[in-house]
């Protein structure tokens, strides 16, 4: 007789460090990490999936805000996207009604051997009505936005995405 033998040991671990100091009146510094851990059972075997971010943003008087962020991917499941880091930088200019946003993404892959990805980010909010906000983004994806959410071939195929958000405060 066959027996159904396998080890279940999903284990998740999070862990994130935040630091907010101001340099000046109205300017202040963030920095955050966070290290995610994913012992998870895929229906065959255990994998483990691990994330590092760090995040760098600097607001300026409340007009301007500057974010670096890079993420670092470790996994032992072969079958996911092959990619090891993640890196984008973003400038947003705010005023009281509307904000514009812009940046660029670098995608590093693993080690067989495909080429850096760019992408970009672009973006508007404004303030409809006292409690409505517009926010509308394109983007150009690269591996790793959206990690193991979207399949390869398709950021491959179509590598934009578009976005459109009402948001009504109650």
């Amino acid at each position: 007789m066959d027996s159904l033998d396998f080890q279940n040991n999903n284990l998740i671990l999070n862990a994130v460090a935040n630091y907010r100091i101001r340099i000046k009146k109205d300017n202040y510094l963030t920095t955050t990490a966070i290290y995610a851990y994913y012992k998870l059972y895929n229906g065959e075997e255990n994998h483990t999936y691990q994330n590092f971010n760090v995040n760098l943003q600097a607001s300026v008087k409340d007009k301007w805000l500057v974010n670096a962020n890079y993420n670092q991917y470790t996994s032992t499941d072969t079958a996911i996207i092959p990619l090891t880091g993640l890196a984008d930088l973003s400038l947003e200019y705010i005023r009281n009604k509307w904000s514009l946003k812009g940046g660029g993404k670098m995608a590093v892959p693993g080690e067989n051997g495909e080429p850096l990805q760019w992408g970009y980010l672009l973006g508007i909010r404004s303030k409809l009505f006292k409690r409505t906000e517009l926010e509308l983004t394109a983007e150009r994806l690269v591996i790793g936005d959206f990690y193991s959410s979207v399949l390869l071939d398709n950021v491959l195929a179509y590598p934009y995405n578009f976005k459109a958000i009402i948001s009504i405060q109650i």
